[in-house]
């Protein structure tokens, strides 16, 4: 992978993760990102935007974050850049044991979707439905832990080989970078208003 494309996509999406954070400090009445759990959702057009720069480096039809509920063994679409055959992002997929176990692993590649994965398990169908032949995903991590997945998705097959492990992993860990200064933020907005409500004077009875 070419040095040049890689400065050039670093900076782009480090523009836009500026641009990101400005839009979350100053627009309080829509928000750039709204709770979800572990993994706080990326506005649309915000998440457009990072995929436009990095698709340079990483060509795909489609770029999806996803969150990990480790409990409950399941995942579930946070936000999307894209199109698909078919995509929800508010269900819940369930995972076997296995493919929870696999979530912890550093990336997963299908070269073509159709021919690997078979209809059998909900993340199996989830992928077959969304029309694509190459998947690859990385896990995004929080605090260190695994709290959810970035995946690329491209029509034709055999797009992704593992050379494009470290520009998705640094993506990936972009991402949860934003997603920690944002929780930062919003606990630094929260804070005050908590300490009003405690030194507010109670009514008598």
């Amino acid at each position: 992978m070419a040095a040049i494309a890689s400065a050039a996509w670093l900076f782009a999406f480090g523009a836009a993760s500026v641009d990101t954070a400005q839009e979350a400090q100053e627009d309080d009445r829509a928000g750039a990102f709204s709770g979800m759990g572990g993994i706080q959702a990326l506005n649309e057009d915000v998440f457009q935007r990072i995929s436009d720069a990095v698709q340079p480096v990483l060509s795909h039809d489609l770029l999806v974050l996803t969150e990990l509920d480790d409990r409950a063994r399941t995942f579930r679409v946070v936000t999307y850049a894209g199109s698909a055959d078919a995509l929800s992002p508010t269900g819940a997929v369930a995972l076997t044991e296995r493919e929870s176990e696999r979530r912890l692993l550093d990336f997963e590649i299908a070269r073509d979707i159709p021919a690997e994965v078979a209809p059998v398990t909900e993340r199996d169908r989830f992928l077959l439905a969304t029309g694509m032949r190459s998947w690859l995903g990385v896990p995004v991590r929080l605090s260190g832990e695994v709290r959810g997945s970035l995946s690329f998705f491209h029509r034709e097959p055999g797009i992704y080989s593992r050379l494009d492990v470290e520009a998705a992993s640094r993506l990936s860990d972009h991402i949860a970078l934003v997603l920690a200064h944002q929780r930062l933020a919003d606990e630094a907005r929260i804070a005050p208003a908590t300490r009003r409500g405690e030194t507010s004077p109670r009514p008598l009875p």
